[in-house]
């Protein structure tokens, strides 16, 4: 009684402080902790509408910080430090990012290793503050709200797998080795893509 009791106390904390906390965490960690916060926004956490527009939030300040890192950074000095294995895909990128915006970004976003030299690439090349914004936005709201719907519906099946056969850390450990599987499939079916596209 004495747990259920503290974290009865302690929700109205988690909540009240909790939004700026996992928007910050958000801005570092975007697709994982938008999972974990609608998967306690399916519990009563938190609200899930609000988990949505934080998460499309964090992944735009991301986006428009490494964009302008690019943009105003010194050029000579970031390209001393990107590695010589990565010159030939930078150079790829950079056409692509040219020729075909959109889908170069959305394939830079889902690929682990691209976000970040990719959205540099980006602030580099002559892509406008405005057509990055846009992209950024249009990509930004799928890829927020496929997460936001994955967590949540994630922690309706635990609620009601766990409500009828109280087996939850089983339950738990088979959601997250689920989601573990998920992601390594999910970027390899990225690396397809892009490899498809002869980027690498």
């Amino acid at each position: 009684m004495s747990n259920i009791t503290s974290l009865n106390s302690a929700l109205p904390i988690i909540q009240s402080h909790g939004y700026l906390i996992i928007f910050v965490i958000m801005i570092i960690e975007g697709p994982l902790i938008t999972y974990f916060a609608a998967f306690a926004a399916s519990l009563g956490l938190f609200n899930i509408y609000w988990v949505f527009v934080l998460s499309v939030l964090g992944n735009l300040v991301t986006d428009m910080v490494y964009f302008g890192i690019g943009k105003f950074g010194n050029i000579a000095f970031i390209r001393k430090y990107i590695p010589k294995s990565k010159s030939r895909l930078i150079n790829k990128l950079a056409k692509y990012i040219e020729k075909n915006t959109g889908k170069t970004l959305a394939l830079i976003k889902i690929i682990p290793p691209l976000p970040t030299p990719g959205l540099i690439l980006a602030g580099m090349s002559k892509l406008s503050f405005r057509k990055f914004f846009f992209y950024a936005l249009l990509i930004g709201i799928p890829y927020s709200l496929f997460f936001t719907f994955l967590g949540y519906y994630s922690g309706v099946a635990f609620s009601t797998f766990e409500h009828y056969f109280k087996l939850g850390e089983v339950i738990i450990g088979i959601l997250v080795v689920t989601i573990l599987v998920f992601w390594f499939l999910f970027n390899r079916f990225a690396v397809k893509l892009i490899q498809k596209m002869k980027l690498s």
